[in-house]
């Protein structure tokens, strides 16, 4: 069965020339970070159409024993609010000044203008949330 979408690519696979069907791993790669580039395009623009924005991070352990942290969006479309995650990263120290560069540095990368954050949302880790050097006080700070 094949989505309506696909129809041109599963025509391509069915019946193209078996050395030209582009499926190799680096063109799935590439495809696949193509991709990636489009929905964050498409939810940059939608975040910038918002007069406010609300920031959502985590950090977590993955099973290869990485640090990875999450970072989301909370903002306002068409009268409603919308909450979307934006990336992964790994990050090497999770003290808070390392993690606040890391979301400050994701989001101005995307284009996201951090003088409309409103909001900023954390776990209760005290290198996230605390008072002095959490990142919550030095995102403040910047």
């Amino acid at each position: 069965m094949c989505f309506s979408g696909f129809v041109y690519l599963n025509e391509h696979l069915s019946s193209g020339p078996r050395n030209a069907r582009m499926i190799s791993k680096t063109v799935q790669n590439d495809l696949l970070h193509h991709m990636g580039m489009f929905v964050a395009e498409t939810l940059t623009k939608e975040v910038a159409a918002s007069p406010f924005v609300a920031v959502l991070a985590d950090e977590v352990t993955d099973v290869s024993n990485s640090e990875q942290l999450g970072i989301a969006v909370r903002y306002i479309k068409d009268n409603a609010a919308k909450e979307k995650l934006l990336l992964f990263c790994n990050v090497e120290q999770t003290d808070g000044n390392s993690i606040c560069q890391e979301i400050q540095g994701a989001l101005s990368e995307l284009g996201i203008d951090l003088s409309r954050c409103r909001v900023q949302a954390y776990d209760g880790g005290g290198n996230m949330s605390g008072r002095r050097r959490g990142r919550q006080a030095i995102f403040r700070e910047r």
